[in-house]
Parts: C-alpha cells; sequence; structure tokens
C-alpha cells in the first residue's frame, strides 16, 4: 500500500528497517499511557510517556527526561495566581518556550506518535509538520475529547444546569449556547485530526462527529496491569454480606446518588450488602480496596461496558456490574469477541442485576474469572501494547468501523430524559445544524426524533 491515505485516515509504512522509537502523550487517562509505556516496553519498544500535568490520582510514568520536567513544571506556573499583567504573559511565554523544546526534542528522537485525550504540542497544529516529517501518528479518543457534549454528562457547565438550574431560562440559555461553541470547537478539532492522522481510534459511542472510518477502541483494548494476586473470587460465603465497592471519580456524572439508593433497597429488603465507597482518592487506595471487594458497581450511565474501574476489577478477579443507555445496542457494535464480560444493564434494571448476583455467588464468581481472562488475554499492557504496534504496519478490515453507523443518543453521564432536554433546548435555539452532524444527515436525523418535542418543523417527514 506503500505511503498512500487510507480510509482510517492515514497512511501505512511497511517493512521497518528497525523498532520504532515511540512518544506517548501529552497527558494522562486513568494510567491509559503510562501502562501502554511499559508494554511497549516489555515488547522492546523504546517508548517514553510525556505528560504536562500531574495525574490527581496518581498515576505515573517515572522518571522523565529534564526537557518533560521542564514543560510540567512551565504548566503548573502558568495554573498560579498571576501577580501582574507582565507575569502573566511571562508563564505564557515559558510554556510556549518550553512546548517548542519539547516538540523540537520529540521530533529528533521518535518516529510514532501517539496521542490521546484532546492533548497535543500546540492544538493539533504540529501535525502537518509531524505528516510532512514522514512520522507515523496514531490518536486515541477516550470519551469527553471527541463525545458530543450536550449528551456529556461530565461537561462542567451542562452538569451544573442540570444539576441545579433547569428552571432558570438564562442559565438554560448561556449553557445551550456555551454548549454550542464546545460543539463547533469539538468538530473542529476532529477535522483537523482526520485531516493528519494516520489512524484513529475511537469508541463506536462517542463518535457521532467522526467523518472517516476509525479503529473500534475494542479492537485495542485499555492497557491494564495485571496483580501478582486476585482478589477475592470467592464471592464470600453464600450467607455473608456481598462486599460491593463503588469508586467514583465524579460522584454526580457516576450516579452516585441512584447507586446509594438501590443498595438502600436491596438492604431494605433484606439483601446482606456490605457496601464500600471510595471517591477522590489515590489509584493505589483502590486498589487495595478493590483486593476485599467481592464486586463493583461501577457508574449508572456509562457509555462502555468495562472502563478503567471495571478492568482494574477484572484483572483481579472481580465481576463489574455497569449501567448504561449503551447497552442495548453493545453487542451491535461492539463484535461479540471483542465485548468485556462485565454485568451491562439499562439503568432502571440495576437494582434487579445487583439482587442477582448477590443471590447467585457461583455465577458471580464465573464472571469475575471471565473478566479476569478477558483482560489477561486482550487488555493487558502487553497484549495492547502489541495491538498498537500492528497499527504501525496495517490496519485489519474488521477493525475498522464506517462513520455514522452508530446510532447511539444518550451519551454518558445523565439519564435518558436529560440528554432528550439538552438536545431538545440546543436544537430549539440554535437550530439543527448546532449538532455538528451535518456530515451524516441521517444520525442528524434521528437526534431531532430522539428529541420529540422539537419544534415540528424540524422533524423529519
Amino acid at each position: 500500500m506503500g505511503n498512500s491515505r487510507q480510509g482510517c485516515g492515514g497512511r501505512l509504512k511497511t517493512n521497518p528497517v528497525r523498532t520504532p522509537r515511540v512518544f506517548l502523550g501529552l497527558s494522562e487517562v486513568s494510567g491509559y499511557f503510562s501502562r501502554l509505556q511499559r508494554g511497549l516496553q516489555e515488547l522492546g519498544v523504546d517508548a517514553v510517556h510525556v505528560t504536562v500535568h500531574e495525574h490527581r490520582f496518581g498515576y505515573s510514568a517515572g522518571q522523565v527526561p529534564w526537557i518533560v520536567a521542564w514543560s510540567r513544571s512551565a504548566v503548573a506556573r502558568r495554573a498560579e495566581p498571576q501577580g501582574s499583567r507582565l507575569a502573566e504573559w511571562a508563564r505564557v511565554a515559558e510554556v510556549a518556550a518550553s512546548r517548542i523544546v519539547l516538540l523540537a526534542w520529540a521530533l529528533a528522537r521518535f518516529d510514532v506518535f501517539i496521542l490521546g485525550a484532546g492533548s497535543s504540542f500546540f492544538a493539533l497544529r504540529e501535525l502537518a509538520l509531524l505528516r510532512l516529517l514522514n512520522k507515523r501518528i496514531i490518536y486515541t479518543l477516550h470519551g469527553t475529547d471527541a463525545r458530543p457534549p450536550y449528551i456529556d454528562g461530565f461537561f462542567p457547565a451542562l452538569r451544573k444546569v442540570l444539576d441545579t438550574a433547569r428552571d432558570d431560562r438564562v442559565a438554560v440559555e448561556s449553557t445551550m449556547d456555551a454548549l454550542a461553541v464546545e460543539t463547533a470547537r469539538r468538530v473542529r478539532f476532529l477535522r483537523r485530526l482526520e485531516k493528519y492522522a494516520d489512524v484513529v481510534v475511537c469508541g463506536p459511542s462517542y463518535s457521532q462527529f467522526l467523518s472517516r472510518p476509525y479503529v473500534n477502541f475494542y479492537a485495542i483494548g485499555l492497557p491494564t496491569p495485571l496483580p501478582e494476586k486476585i482478589g477475592r473470587v470467592t464471592g464470600g460465603d453464600e450467607h455473608s454480606p456481598l462486599v460491593v465497592l463503588h469508586a467514583p471519580s465524579q460522584v454526580a456524572g457516576k450516579g452516585t446518588a441512584i447507586i446509594r439508593e438501590v443498595v438502600a433497597r436491596l438492604r431494605g429488603s433484606g439483601v446482606a450488602l456490605d457496601y464500600r465507597e471510595i471517591t477522590g482518592r489515590p489509584n493505589h487506595e483502590v486498589m487495595a480496596a478493590l483486593m476485599e471487594a467481592d464486586m463493583v458497581v461501577d457508574q449508572v450511565w456509562s457509555d462502555t461496558p468495562m472502563a478503567g474501574l471495571a478492568a482494574e476489577a477484572g484483572a483481579r478477579g472481580c465481576p463489574a456490574l455497569v449501567g448504561g443507555y449503551f447497552s442495548a445496542i453493545a453487542a451491535k457494535a461492539v463484535p461479540p469477541q471483542l465485548l468485556p464480560p462485565t454485568e451491562f444493564t439499562l439503568p432502571e434494571e440495576m437494582e434487579a442485576k445487583l439482587r442477582r448476583m448477590a443471590s447467585d455467588r457461583k455465577r458471580l464468581v464465573a464472571l469475575g474469572l471471565q473478566a479476569r481472562d478477558f483482560v489477561a488475554t486482550q487488555w493487558s499492557e502487553r497484549a495492547v501494547a502489541s495491538k498498537m504496534l500492528q497499527l504501525l504496519q496495517s490496519v485489519p478490515r474488521d477493525w475498522l468501523v464506517a462513520p455514522g453507523t452508530c446510532h447511539y443518543f444518550e451519551g454518558c453521564g445523565l439519564d435518558r430524559e436529560q440528554a432528550r432536554w439538552t438536545v431538545r433546548q440546543m436544537i430549539e435555539r440554535h437550530g439543527p445544524d448546532v449538532l455538528g452532524l451535518q456530515h451524516a444527515p441521517a444520525l442528524q436525523a434521528e437526534f431531532l426524533a430522539f428529541a420529540p418535542q422539537t419544534l415540528p418543523h424540524l422533524l423529519p417527514e
């Protein structure tokens, strides 16, 4: 295939003459990049993970070169309170200078750039230069960096209005304006990305804005370390309380209040549950809690069957209950051999599923062992790194997803009624094109139908 551009957004290089040198960054998402680095290094690849921000949950990529340390400290100083306009400009200049030096260092040293999570050196403007210099570019999208913000319950402005101000017309209109601006920004970001990246990796459930074929995220997986010891895979004694762990990074978007209510109702009906909740703690504390848990309740409105916590639980043989509307179509969007084994269910069915899991310890144990096997064989650090290296040579056709083919509307971090309401408010204030789906007319029409109270003249005939 030579250097011809491929449908997934890139060139395919063949017959490499040496082991590639891989740059990873410039951010961190639940340990994804630092773990991918370890997997690549285990395969003998020279890989360096660069993040310009310290991760709040303690994920670490280990020692970093001084250039990286300088760039990170410059970003930290930029975030500090400014004493004067001159000091502010000086800190901005330092960030820019450190980033230029960092890019020059990376260009001189690395052949492959695996970027993601909305990060880049200069808002993706450097991708044209990377392309010119024949660098291989792989970009992994993780959710919020690609998902339409009007169905993203983790978008701060939307979260605030959903929780406190849906009856405040001024606040609603201001939020819809902010969502419109962010929608346009994300679409521009993705169009530039699709123009220059060799490969884009994305989950079908948050791919609505993509206009070119992309690699299914589940074909690559989430790099997950395998502990030497697994946790409590016995499910506990039949008569002992089931130890249930919930560890939300953000309680509103994860549906923590609903999970607490479900647990309370089940306890009130006689189900023995030992509910443990950890919020905003370092990753090592969560991992310690997982070793003592019989199962995990991850979240209520997920658009993936196995996000970070569920994968880390699976690595320890601990099964996960995950709620999300995407569960209704996940089997169609993800090939069965790539679908992670969790109890992925509709939000309204979580209480019944948790009751069933508590009453059938053998099935609970079996699900945990299936999750352990899946992570060990498909989502281990080494396994994911190996599949990333495959993308340097060629992209298997069965890994590709055509754009606009996953018709999913409920998003992540909010309930269906909230998603409908937000879509309706967006369209009524700014018109249907505000959805950013002009590249996928059928998908746009279905979004209009998804919000049935939209002005009648906007609905498809």
